[in-house]
């Protein structure tokens, strides 16, 4: 998998998670469980996007 496409997945990961949070149908274990998942994905996108913007072009001299 290409880092890009880790990036993107996480940051879909992150969406879905935060719309079930919204949607309120969670119980408080789940809530806590989810609210858990988002603080592991917390700045993981940032991370992977300053690696990206941090490697010399391809074909630069």
């Amino acid at each position: 998998m290409q880092l890009i496409d880790a990036q993107c997945r996480t940051e879909q990961a992150q969406a879905v998670l935060n719309i079930w949070l919204e949607c309120g149908i969670a119980d408080s274990q789940e809530h806590a469980l989810v609210c858990s998942l988002i603080t592991l994905l917390a700045d993981v996108p940032e991370s992977i996007r300053d690696h990206i913007n941090s490697q010399p072009i391809e074909g630069a001299k």
